[in-house]
């Protein structure tokens, strides 16, 4: 097993890839399809406002708008929640993550050390 270790190249693109994984499986697991559903279901109730609220309305249509408002609100409620629930979920992946992106600013910050000490230094012409 090879090991990899800060300044090389190599740990750059392992670090990277962990972090681009981590990233999709937060993705994962927050759009469910209850998530995903949720949203299709008020964009497409705000679409229905948006097309509704042209010319004079009527006791029956301010009546259906309460309504598909009502129901836009409640379908926000349970999307914070299950964002919540996402949350508090997802807090010791955010940890890892943290962990991760630490080790990759540390191994940049080496990565320039290293290409700083080998450059010449200007201006100490020997003689």
């Amino acid at each position: 097993m090879e090991i990899f270790r800060p300044g090389d190249d190599r740990y750059e693109e392992l670090l990277k890839g962990i972090l681009a994984r981590l990233d999709e499986r937060s993705r994962q697991r927050r759009e469910t399809p209850e998530f995903l559903r949720l949203q299709a279901e008020l964009t497409e109730l705000e679409a229905e406002g948006q097309n509704k609220r042209t010319g004079k309305i009527d006791d029956d249509q301010m009546f259906q708008e309460r309504q598909r408002k009502q129901k836009c609100d409640a379908i926000k409620t349970q999307i914070e929640h299950l964002m919540d629930d996402f949350h508090q979920a997802e807090r010791p992946y955010r940890v890892h993550r943290r962990q991760f992106e630490e080790a990759l600013e540390k191994h940049r910050a080496l990565k320039f050390q290293n290409a700083q000490a080998i450059r010449p230094q200007s201006g100490h012409a020997s003689r």
